[in-house]
């Protein structure tokens, strides 16, 4: 299956080559990434390849301090030294004769760090080698929680570009045998946090920037295709199973895949408008074929990774999944159900404050946030969070950055400028329920405050006339009747409807508990 993914998108990207003899309105990177895809696929893509080889040649890729790629040298690189182990920049005879003097964005995130250091062992064997094991060191000492999971920036969790971190550093310890002695065991822990964040669906790409878009999930299939080599654990060969099962499902008939994945996107080539629906779930910094290329060169290294191992052995046990919270990620398996539930963070887009529900591979809830650049379709109000509203008007969302935290295994708390908000959860086997505990200070007497709330994906959601909720696979009871708002709201897998309970603060302020039973039906 694997290879019929990638194959599918390398001959898309082909046809689209031939055709424009470039990628997109915009490019950042599909060019380099696609030379290394092209080389990974074989002399059936030359044509292709030489034709985006010539267009870096021509263009001067990342040596303009003009030219748009420059900020993103760190990705150019490493897609090109990639491709030149493979004999894929003939007829250049180096990297530098594409792209000028190395130099560096040095954007000081995990994944521009990582990937920083793979270009360096890549492109200079030894003192190259020297500068990434430090590199390499300093970003996972910096950025790797307890449990294993990577951030991409403190207190800012992101699925996609954990498992591309985790990718990175299971390429450098499958490449030198000093950085396995090094950083073995951080990969493996890497990989288990990775495992932990997987639905049984496959899907592992739910919260932080990037949520639901390809190119992390075929950063998963990488690192999980690395763990396999170097271990032999079939368990984790059946996590790449599982992951490109879910790609799988997403690949459209011409080959490719949507940048996002579970939407409805129709755009391929033009750029980004943030206030666009049709671009829900994408950064102002995407370009479409950047991630296409990139998903397929991350594809088509895996691929090659699992061709040259030959050595299984009887699969460990499965992490256990809910003992405690790992990494602030807390992980829920029943026997109906899974799901995921992380605090709220320092943006719209790093929590899960309600759980991210699995439920025989469906998905009912909403995953939340996007772009934080100023845009109409994400906002706060776009958080499963109690809302306040002045008698001006002015809405005040009971979020803060990191002003929320775990209390327990099973809750969590938070408090600002005259509020505060516990939530508990309990899971049982055929249902959960949230409980919220909210008091709100006399300073906002005469406030509206809508609470409890939920946001629910506008186009599987219906309301019974007991005011139930009802979504694929599961009902939502609340013990306080629940109203839909009028105000939109957004995420990557497109419109959200905000349900909530109005009432009005009291001149004494107001304290108030709130129940919602959500019922799994296992059968849907």
């Amino acid at each position: 299956m694997i290879d019929d993914i990638t194959l599918g998108i390398g001959q898309y990207v082909s046809g689209v080559v031939e055709q424009a003899g470039r990628l997109g309105e915009r490019e950042f990177y599909a060019h380099a990434f696609g030379v290394w895809m092209f080389s990974c696929l074989g002399k059936s893509f030359d044509r292709p390849r030489h034709r985006l080889l010539d267009a870096i040649h021509a263009n001067g890729d990342a040596v303009s301090d003009h030219h748009p790629t420059k900020f993103h040298w760190e990705f150019v690189r490493f897609a090109l030294e990639k491709a030149k182990v493979l004999g894929g920049l003939e007829p250049y005879h180096s990297v530098t004769s594409l792209l000028g003097g190395k130099r560096f964005a040095n954007v000081p995130v995990a994944n521009w760090t990582l990937l920083r250091a793979a270009a360096r062992a890549a492109g200079s064997p030894i003192a190259g080698a020297l500068a990434a094991h430090a590199e390499r060191g300093l970003a996972l000492l910096y950025f790797q929680g307890r449990h294993g999971f990577i951030e991409d920036r403190r207190h800012a969790p992101t699925a996609q570009y954990h498992a591309f971190s985790t990718a990175l550093v299971g390429m450098q310890v499958m490449a030198s045998g000093l950085a396995r002695r090094m950083h073995l065991a951080a990969f493996l822990k890497a990989i288990g946090a990775l495992e932990r964040i997987m639905l049984p669906s496959g899907d592992m790409n739910v919260f932080g920037r990037g949520a639901k878009q390809s190119f992390g999930y075929a950063a998963a299939t990488l690192g999980f295709a690395q763990a396999y080599a170097l271990t032999g654990d079939e368990r984790y060969l059946a996590c790449v199973r599982r992951v490109v099962r879910f790609l799988a499902d997403a690949q459209r008939a011409d080959g490719s895949l949507p940048l996002v994945l579970g939407g409805h996107e129709t755009c391929r080539g033009e750029l980004v408008d943030l206030d666009d629906p049709r671009f829900a779930g994408w950064y102002i910094y995407n370009n479409y074929f950047d991630y296409l290329c990139f998903t397929g060169a991350l594809l088509a290294e895996a691929r090659a990774v699992l061709a040259r191992t030959s050595h299984p052995v009887a699969p460990s046990p499965a992490p256990q999944a809910d003992a405690c919270v790992a990494d602030n990620i807390l992980r829920i398996s029943r026997p109906l159900y899974s799901a995921l539930v992380l605090p709220p963070a320092t943006g719209t887009a790093d929590s899960l404050p309600l759980p991210f529900l699995e439920i025989a591979g469906r998905q009912p809830l909403p995953c939340y946030g996007g772009e934080n650049y100023p845009n109409q379709l994400y906002r706060l109000e776009g958080l499963p969070l109690p809302r306040l509203i002045a008698p001006d008007g002015t809405s005040k969302m009971l979020f803060e950055p990191r002003a929320y935290r775990w209390t327990g295994d099973r809750s969590f708390s938070g408090s600002g400028d005259g509020w505060r908000l516990t939530r508990h959860f309990l899971f049982e086997d055929d249902h959960f329920t949230v409980q919220d505990e909210l008091h709100v200070d006399a300073r906002h007497a005469g406030w509206a405050l809508f609470s409890p709330r939920i946001l629910m994906m506008a186009d599987c959601v219906e309301q019974d006339e007991d005011g139930a909720l009802r979504a694929p696979g599961l009902r939502i009871a609340s013990e306080r009747p629940l109203t839909a708002e009028t105000d939109e709201q957004w995420c990557a897998r497109g419109r959200l409807i905000a349900y909530s309970n109005p009432t009005t603060i009291p001149s004494e302020g107001l304290s108030q508990s709130a129940t919602i039973t959500f019922d799994i039906d296992g059968k849907c």
